[in-house]
Formats: structure tokens, sequence, C-alpha cells
């Protein structure tokens, strides 16, 4: 008579803790879905002191924000002037801390971008911060700011007193990495879904 051999239960448990694996990291990962969602869709608001990164990015209560529907030269970027290379991506800079510099600073969240940084309208004692970057020739318009972009023009401000590449297409020439956030100003939150995207 022959016996009949009985499943092997470590193949089973090995199974099991596969499938309760999987079961974990989708869990954390709806959950860092979710709360990504959520950034973008429940306006935030923020007041106090502004660290500027770039022309376009700013860090308030530890949170990277990108200006809303604007594009600023990168930091490193350079433009053409009377034939001449300048760093236009630090002047840039330097105009939107000018602008913030010992002013009441308000930013208000509409959205969050493919880096997960928050994207924001900000105004700085009650004057749209982004619309004067794109007037006074610091950045482009990225999607409503079209007037303020061809007074820029017409006045030859700021990045329009030569030649400059687009800074979209410049960042994808050079590889520019816009999700970098300064040492010490990543939020909580931010922290979290990083240690929960790294499970998958």
């Amino acid at each position: 008579m022959v016996e009949k051999r009985k499943p092997y239960r470590g193949l089973k448990k090995r199974k099991s803790l596969v499938w309760d694996i999987f079961l974990t990291m989708v869990f954390f990962g709806l959950i860092a879905g979710i709360v990504t969602w959520l950034n973008g869709q429940n306006p935030q608001s923020f007041n106090g002191t502004v660290w500027v990164i770039d022309g376009d990015t700013v860090v308030m209560d530890g949170e990277k924000i990108r200006l809303s529907g604007i594009d600023a030269p990168e930091l490193s970027q350079n433009c053409i002037r009377q034939g001449k290379t300048w760093a236009c991506g630090r002047e840039s800079r330097n105009a939107l801390r000018v602008m913030l510099r010992g002013k009441d600073v308000k930013c208000i969240t509409n959205g969050v971008d493919r880096y997960d940084r928050l994207l924001a309208v900000c105004h700085a004692e009650g004057n749209d911060v982004n619309s004067m970057l794109v007037a006074k020739g610091w950045a482009i318009d990225y999607g409503g700011y079209r007037a303020e972009e061809k007074a820029a023009r017409r006045a030859k401000a700021g990045i329009w007193q030569g030649t400059f590449e687009n800074p979209q297409e410049w960042r994808h020439a050079n590889r520019g990495d816009a999700t970098k956030i300064p040492l010490g100003v990543e939020s909580k939150t931010q922290t979290m879904i990083k240690w929960l995207k790294s499970w998958f």
C-alpha cells in the first residue's frame, strides 16, 4: 500500500506570508496615494517666514511650494544679453528674494505637481507674487499670466533683455532635478510619503 504524501506545510506558510506582505504594501500605497491626493484637493494656507530656493520655488513651514502658473529659469541656468552670458537663474531668485524680503507673505495652494510639490499663488502684502515675477520679466507664463508676459516682452524686462532657453527645455537638456529639497526643510508628510514609496 502506497502512503500518500501530505502537502508541505512550509510552502503554504510561505505563500501566506508573501500574500500578507503584498496586502500590507497595497494598504500603505493606498494611504500614500490618499495623502498626496488630499494635499492637492484641500487648499492649504501658509503664512510667515519664506526661504527662497529659486525664481519660482519657496519653502514655508517646512513645505516646498512651487509658484503655480509660472516657470522661472533654473538656478544654474544662464541667458544671453548683449552677446554675453549672464546668470539669469540667480537673478530670478534674487528678484523673488527682494519681492518677499521683510513682507507679510501668504501662500494658498491649488494643487500638487508631478514632483509632489505643493502648487500655490503667493501674495506679499496683498500683491500677487506670481503675477509680479512674470510682469517684471523674471519668469514666463505657464498658464494664467499671458498679459503680464506680453508686457514684460515689450518692455524687454528681466530675462527678455536678451535670449534664453525655455526653462522646461533647459531642464530636459541639463537633467535639472526639480525634486530636491534642501536639508532640514522637508515636512513630516513628505517624509512619510517617501518612506511609504520606498516599499514599492
